[in-house]
């Protein structure tokens, strides 16, 4: 499968406070999705680009961004150790922006089901390194709220 990258990145980043944008992002994602099928990992370009993506304050308020963390989500275990720890880092730093519910379900539903208790103490320690605390962030709360939750023997990490 093949997808050309750079005018999909033109065509979403032209989109930046426009409405109407779900389906078309949803329809885009479902595409470069389909086009790695038949890779064993989620190929570096589109990986770069999903951090991109999720690292704009703009898009981040876009209706439909949510469909980009839905993919990393579905194709979660071809994401390699490397891409794993610059998500992690890439989801916090985020965290401080503006965002649509949508995407903060989408993000919080991917912590709770494909991050173990390891990453959510590295994500603990992200947080931390950039001042960012629970108070006034949804997601470094729910962060907070799983590694209790761990600590308490109430979530486990699940070994497939």
């Amino acid at each position: 499968g093949y997808v050309n990258l750079d005018q999909i990145k033109k065509e979403v980043f032209s989109r930046k406070g426009k409405s109407g944008n779900s389906k078309f992002l949803n329809n885009l994602v479902h595409e470069i999705e389909y086009s790695m099928l038949l890779e064993q990992s989620f190929p570096e370009n589109i990986f770069n680009f999903y951090m991109d993506v999720l690292s704009d304050e703009d898009l981040l308020k876009t209706k439909g961004i949510e469909w980009f963390a839905h993919h990393l989500y579905s194709d979660f275990e071809k994401i390699n150790d490397q891409q794993f720890e610059r998500l992690k880092e890439s989801l916090i730093k985020v965290s401080k922006n503006k965002m649509t519910d949508e995407f903060r379900y989408v993000i919080l539903d991917l912590f709770l089901r494909k991050f173990n208790y390891k990453a959510m103490t590295d994500m603990k320690k992200i947080a931390i390194g950039l001042n960012l605390s629970a108070e006034d962030n949804d997601i470094v709360y729910a962060i907070d709220e799983m590694i209790q939750r761990y600590k308490l023997g109430l979530m486990q990490d699940k070994y497939l």
